[in-house]
């Protein structure tokens, strides 16, 4: 409704409530029922309609003009963007089929990605794409926005104690570790930026594949995705717990390893000596009938 409809309806309200009451006064036997006040129209009218008295007051209190910034910061206020959660549904027999889309078989390992602030998409838990997007005042955004800040923090330390320490090499190192995963979040927020729309293309293209056949061959790729996952996960912890067990090994340690490494490389290349023209026999041989092969096919 725009203001000037707001206006004439308001208008056409007071002539309404100021008939009915003149009306009233008149049969009162008032010989100028027409000089009443504001105050007391508007007092009239809650002693005969009690329950709306309170009402009546409060809309004289408020403007009839809203500011546009006023009404915009509200909308944006923090409340807006803090919401209590909505009380989780009991889960039921479609939640846990699966349709074999990829966009169902990533939705773990997203959700995994957005505890370390990455690909910080809303809706990535429901069945369908196109509610996918990527909204910057959301929680996840906020959450990757303060560790791309804290990223960029490390990076500026590490480049200066670098550049300070006549650019050490191990300096080096933890400069352009930081660098790198500051570099990798901006990559994947631009990912974030054109994921529904990726997604949603996807799923058009799944849409036109055969139709799998059981349930089973729909739970394939989730359970492939999953596995793989899993094992980059484990395999990545298990390094980094190697790298701290390695910083504490003294230089005593890491000599006898070195020179035990020497010692099969060097049983490798003996071995090498005496079999390496039986290993190229074998490959020759094979390398000729496949090519025998390949133009046996092409006649």
């Amino acid at each position: 409704m725009s203001l000037s409809s707001q206006i004439a309806a308001t208008i056409v309200t007071y002539e309404l409530v100021l008939t009915q009451v003149n009306e009233a006064e008149a049969k009162n036997g008032d010989d100028n029922p027409c000089t009443l006040h504001m105050d007391e129209l508007v007092g009239s009218v809650g002693c005969r309609n009690g329950k709306f008295s309170n009402k009546s007051k409060n809309l004289d209190e408020k403007p009839l003009i809203v500011s546009r910034w006023k009404e915009w910061w509200l909308r944006c206020s923090i409340e807006s963007w803090f919401r209590w959660p909505k009380p989780l549904r009991k889960a039921e027999r479609e939640d846990w089929m699966h349709d074999g889309t990829f966009h169902e078989a990533v939705r773990g390992i997203l959700t995994l990605a957005q505890l370390f602030s990455i690909m910080p998409v809303c809706g990535i838990l429901s069945k369908d794409p196109r509610k996918l997007r990527l909204s910057y005042t959301s929680i996840r955004a906020f959450y990757a926005y303060f560790c791309a800040l804290g990223i960029l923090f490390l990076t500026t330390m590490s480049v200066f104690f670098f550049a300070s320490k006549r650019y050490h090499f191990q300096k080096m190192v933890t400069a352009f570790f930081y660098c790198y995963n500051l570099y990798g979040m901006y990559r994947f927020w631009k990912l974030a930026k054109s994921w529904p729309g990726l997604m949603v293309k996807w799923t058009q293209v799944d849409d036109c594949l055969p139709a799998q056949r059981n349930e089973y061959d729909r739970t394939i790729l989730v359970q492939r995705i999953k596995v793989c996952s899993i094992l980059v996960m484990m395999l990545s912890l298990s390094e980094h717990l190697l790298s701290i067990v390695a910083a504490k090994m003294t230089e005593k340690f890491w000599g006898e390893q070195r020179q035990r490494y020497r010692n099969v490389c060097d049983l490798v290349n003996t071995v090498d000596d005496h079999v390496s023209v039986i290993t190229m026999l074998s490959i020759s041989n094979n390398l000729f009938f496949i090519c025998v092969q390949i133009l046996n096919s092409l006649k």
